[in-house]
């Protein structure tokens, strides 16, 4: 075969490829994967014009492969990286990330202490990423109107992990998504109080469906479509709790576990939602 055909069915290959791969060849959706990480928490959105954020990293580097499964194998930069809260469950994964990836911004609330945190942080300063503690009213909007906004931790410092989680609401037309780490009841409760909390399509379950969230107010107050439950099998703490899977259920949303389906793709429009098989 002459080397200028075969060069240009190389080139066709490549091309046809970069298509099939390119989050950004589908503008009419936004891309939320709840990243099956064991017990822990990683979600990657993909906005329509393919921007990337990253919330949580899980507990060790099964995200890597995740992360491949859902981005093409040439990309080397995550936009946003957000860490709900320094658990280990939720940030450890993000070394790896960091050493494979670039990432332009990285947002959190508490710092962790511990060694791991402070390589992750370290590893972030030889790429010149722009760390920011954030708050309640930070927020990102996207060229297609797609809004990220903090609705919690307020500015004054919260010392305990869980109530220090952020709480992040995703807003795209009509269509709202709640992602809460390990909020705990009692946050639930002020967001409640402080009148921050309105129907949403798509809940992702507090603290891997423990008991100490997912209050019967918060429900109430959230109404969801789509509840996302983040948890590892056979795990030590029996999450998610069966008295917060009946609550669920009694609530109308249905109900999809990483344990039970893997990781989980989802994609919303600015009206509607639809699980990917």
């Amino acid at each position: 075969m002459p080397l200028k055909i075969l060069s240009l069915m190389s080139l066709v290959f490549f091309l046809c490829a970069c298509s099939y791969f390119n989050p950004k060849t589908d503008s009419a959706v936004v891309k939320l994967i709840t990243l099956d990480v064991g017990q822990g928490d990683a979600i990657l959105i993909i906005s329509p014009d393919g921007s990337t954020i990253l919330i949580d990293g899980g507990p060790d580097n099964s995200l890597l492969s995740e992360l491949g499964n859902y981005l093409p194998w040439w990309q080397r930069q995550i936009d946003y990286v957000m860490v709900t809260h320094p658990d280990s469950d939720h940030y450890l994964g993000l070394n790896g990330v960091a050493e494979k990836y670039r990432i332009k911004e990285f947002w959190y609330y508490l710092a962790g202490s511990q060694p791991a945190y402070e390589n992750l942080l370290s590893l972030l300063s030889t790429q010149s990423t722009v760390i920011r503690q954030v708050s309640a009213g930070d927020q990102l909007t996207f060229p297609s109107g797609l809004n990220l906004k903090l609705i919690w931790p307020e500015e004054k410092k919260y010392d305990d992990s869980n109530s220090s989680s952020l709480v992040i609401l995703l807003s795209w037309g009509e269509t709202d998504v709640l992602l809460t780490g390990d909020a705990p009841i009692e946050v639930e409760q002020q967001l409640v109080k402080a009148n921050q909390l309105s129907e949403v399509e798509i809940l992702k379950v507090g603290h891997h469906g423990s008991r100490g969230s997912t209050s019967d107010i918060f429900l109430t107050q959230t109404s969801p479509e789509l509840c996302l439950i983040s948890v590892g099998a056979n795990n030590r703490y029996n999450h998610p709790h069966p008295e917060v899977l009946k609550k669920l259920a009694s609530s109308g949303c249905r109900v999809v576990s990483t344990v039970a389906s893997g990781s989980i793709s989802v994609n919303f429009t600015t009206s509607s939602w639809q699980l990917i098989p």
